[in-house]
């Protein structure tokens, strides 16, 4: 295991690592199992590095909740082979999100992430009538 990929893990199981001064804050720490702890105690130092030096990105509330955690769920995975944070969370057009973030809606889920794509499961519903006619 790496720093990397235990960033990954947590953040795919919605685990969020804060750095706070030298310490990490975990929320919800209620989810940590003993190797999680165990794991982030001795990547501690890596962690926080990585945290510290992360690109700015441009999340704003024009993203729904919905979508932030989906897109944190995967961000260090996508990260780490290759995607910008801007085409993750992009929204510097006219104010609305650009990127990955504009493709998603709350009941989409987000499947494979490559270096090449990342895989949208989209969930549409549709509604229709279907009418009987009365003469």
């Amino acid at each position: 295991m790496t720093a990397e990929t235990l960033m990954a893990d947590l953040n795919r199981r919605g685990i969020r690592l804060t750095p706070d001064g030298p310490d990490l804050i975990v929320e919800p720490a209620s989810k940590l199992t003993y190797n999680d702890r165990t794991n982030i105690r001795n990547f501690k130092g890596e962690l926080l590095a990585r945290l510290r030096t992360a690109t700015p990105d441009s999340r704003q509330t024009l993203i729904c909740p919905e979508v932030r955690v989906k897109l944190e769920a995967v961000e260090a995975d996508a990260r780490s082979k290759g995607w910008p944070a801007e085409l993750l969370w992009n929204n510097a057009f006219w104010d609305l999100p650009r990127g990955l973030a504009a493709l998603l809606n709350p009941g989409d889920e987000i499947g494979e992430v490559t270096a090449e794509y990342i895989e949208i499961w989209k969930l549409r519903r549709d509604r229709q009538r279907f009418m009987r006619r009365v003469a």
